[in-house]
């Protein structure tokens, strides 16, 4: 199980062949294909954890299952929180397990994605019905750098999170874009 601070920026992409050109060439590297991810959203009657802006998340990115909780971030240019996951080897019963202790299926998303590596920093993006996004992690708290560094041409920032669409109640495509 990890736990830290992370720092994450959310972006919309146009030309996702120019942002893997400046990943690349600040040195990340792929350190997964494109592959089939799936989000999976819990929270407990009357919604405690939507309303107190965390979430937790059941992931399967390939064969692999993650379990995460994400504390509420705190405002300014970037986002930052608390993040603590922890590995699953069998995401079906994590699902039996979270519905046992009483949480209901609070939001679900398919997508395809991808990601990438460099230092202590990561990268993804992700094939949306309404267009790419891309994320930028930085685990250590307080910094961007080299992130910030990067110079996007094709790119306009901030999509809606998926906790932004937990807490508007809405699943539906026309909730990932930011208006």
């Amino acid at each position: 199980m990890t736990s830290h601070k992370e720092v994450e920026v959310k972006f919309r992409v146009d030309d996702v062949r120019a942002l893997t050109r400046k990943l690349r060439a600040a040195g990340f590297r792929q350190i997964t294909p494109r592959t089939h991810e799936m989000n999976t959203l819990y929270d407990l009657p009357g919604q405690p954890l939507r309303h107190r802006g965390e979430l937790l998340r059941l992931r399967r990115y390939g064969k692999e299952w993650l379990l995460t909780h994400k504390a509420k971030g705190k405002a300014g240019r970037h986002k930052m929180r608390e993040e603590t996951e922890t590995k699953v080897n069998d995401g079906k019963k994590m699902d039996a397990i979270l519905r046992a202790l009483g949480s209901n299926l609070a939001f679900a998303m398919r997508n395809f994605a991808r990601s990438g590596v460099m230092e202590r920093a990561t990268s993804s993006s992700t094939r949306l019905p309404l267009g790419t996004s891309a994320r930028l992690k930085d685990h250590r708290a307080g910094s961007m750098q080299p992130l910030v560094a990067l110079e996007f041409s094709g790119v306009t920032t901030s999509l809606k999170t998926m906790q932004h669409c937990f807490r508007s109640g809405s699943n539906g495509p026309e909730a990932r874009q930011e208006k």
